[in-house]
């Protein structure tokens, strides 16, 4: 049984050219005076300690402590280095790493190439829980000339590789350590990071510690983390507030407006890549049919969506998949399709449902999530469709939708990817992660194909374009809301960076005084 399963049943609680060269509870005895940075982690349980096998983007803050990533980026998304210290482009299908030396991993394995490729190769070959073999579709092979040096060769041109190894694709797992058990690895996670994995307590907390295997020990100021397992927001901020933990993130609005002017408290506010959505299973009736789904589409009105969900000033509402301030977006496209229910009932009763229909929808717990479900079963009533809402913990949810397809339609999101080239085709692929019906469109996949394969921003933004355009008029998903992201932490958390992603890393974050 996969952890995925295990969790959702147990705890019932998801370029151009050139050389590029390096330049739960919130008590326990853990505390910031040791050195140890006290997160308040906003899901019940990571999906898994795989990050090949995880489904949920909220995995990231504690995968990338554990296990670091090839390939690093600036808060503006550009590539920088990372366990790959350096790159270069020998051709638009040819890309050169160099690696780091001197790095273990924590069970003493070597970080090098041949791990190097044991782990892309693994991803690639797919096979039981991989979840990410489509990160790597236009990777052809892996080659090792030198210990320190990896040679992958495309069969197109893929102008978002290098922030793909940013990602889950890029997050390095001990070769040891799977091979002895892979299943092994969901729970007990042997990475190569600048933090080793100490203990998960599932539903209360998992400890990390500084890794005395990493290159570069001299840059990890912390002496430990504690991801601190809180999916509500309000004991987040709770605890935040008592001095039981230093840092949260993902903070709603209408919570930020009343600790904003708190003298004890730092905190930073940008937009985000991450957007609620609702994703169709294509598969099922009456999803198959587009005039259902653009009925559902034309029947939330988004604007009035995210004043009420996030108040005035808390996000923006979503047409497609990148926000209004990206490269990706189309300015041509916003507010398409119009909230128009006269429209969205004459499409109903076209495709043989004057009187409505029922559907069920799962979504995650948590008082924003059920504000939002509640608006949106309200705005489908007034067009005749009843929903049955179907709340639950993050891992039981995502799980129920993408591995166990027992539900019509999920109202979750999607983290972002640092490359928009991942997240369109993560979720609207033919085999993307949250495609879960296998709807295939091959205008579509032409258009995501085109904007991946040159680094030429412009004509990446014009397939991008063209995909936008198909992905509204097929009414793939419905786009509702990007919600600006908001961390919070005490004055002792010095230097942490957030970026566009969202998704908060701790390299460089120090804690005064300790």
């Amino acid at each position: 049984m996969t952890f995925k399963r295990l969790a959702a049943a147990v705890f019932a609680c998801m370029l151009g050219l050139g050389l590029v060269a390096c330049s739960g509870a919130a008590g326990g005895s853990a505390s910031a005076h040791d050195g140890t940075l006290r997160v308040g982690f906003r899901t019940a349980n990571p999906t898994s300690l795989d990050p090949a096998k995880g489904n949920a983007g909220s995995d990231h803050t504690i995968l990338w402590a554990i296990y670091d990533s090839l390939i690093h980026f600036d808060k503006d998304m550009n590539p920088q280095p990372g366990l790959a210290k350096g790159w270069t482009w020998a051709s638009p299908t040819q890309l050169r790493l160099e690696l780091v030396e001197g790095n273990r991993f924590h069970d003493g394995t070597p970080f090098d190439a041949e791990a190097v490729r044991f782990n892309l190769d693994r991803i690639r070959a797919g096979g039981a829980g991989i979840m990410i073999a489509s990160d790597l579709a236009a990777v052809q092979s892996v080659e090792v000339p030198s210990p320190t040096t990896v040679n992958i060769t495309l069969s197109r041109p893929n102008a978002s590789l290098l922030l793909t190894l940013s990602d889950r694709a890029g997050m390095m797992v001990s070769p040891t350590a799977l091979q002895q058990d892979a299943d092994a690895v969901e729970r007990t996670p042997v990475g190569a990071g600048a933090f080793k994995f100490d203990k998960w307590t599932p539903g209360d907390r998992i400890d990390v510690s500084k890794a005395d295997t990493y290159w570069n020990t001299d840059a990890t100021k912390l002496s430990g983390i504690s991801f601190r397992l809180m999916p509500d927001p309000q004991t987040r901020l709770n605890a935040l507030r008592a001095g039981d933990i230093d840092f949260i993130y993902e903070v709603d609005p209408e919570s930020f407006s009343s600790i904003e002017h708190d003298a004890a408290l730092d905190h930073q506010t940008s937009p985000t890549l991450a957007y609620y959505q609702l994703f169709f299973d294509m598969s099922r009736k009456p999803f198959d049919d587009r005039r259902v789904r653009q009925a559902i589409a034309m029947s939330i009105n988004r604007t009035a969506l995210v004043n009420a969900v996030l108040g005035p000033g808390g996000g923006e509402p979503a047409w497609m998949p990148m926000p209004a301030d990206h490269w990706a977006y189309t300015p041509a496209l916003e507010a398409t399709p119009s909230f128009d229910t006269d429209k969205a009932r004459q499409l109903l009763a076209s495709a043989g449902h004057p009187d409505g229909f029922t559907f069920e929808m799962a979504f995650e717990n948590g008082a924003l999530n059920e504000r939002r479900a509640e608006i949106i079963k309200s705005s489908l009533a007034d067009v005749g469709i009843t929903v049955n809402l179907k709340p639950n913990d993050t891992a039981s949810t995502t799980s129920a939708f993408v591995v166990d397809k027992t539900v019509d339609v999920l109202n979750s999101r999607w983290t972002g990817r640092p490359d928009p080239a991942t997240t369109y085709f993560g979720e609207f692929a033919e085999n993307g992660f949250t495609n879960v019906g296998r709807y295939v469109n091959p205008a579509l996949d032409k258009a995501l194909q085109d904007g991946e394969a040159t680094p030429d921003q412009a004509a990446r933004k014009a397939a991008y374009a063209t995909a936008n355009e198909i992905l509204i008029d097929e009414a793939f998903n419905v786009p509702l809301y990007f919600q600006k992201n908001i961390v919070v932490y005490n004055k002792r958390v010095q230097g942490f960076e957030g970026s566009l992603l969202g998704k908060p890393r701790f390299d460089g974050v120090s804690l005064s005084g300790s």
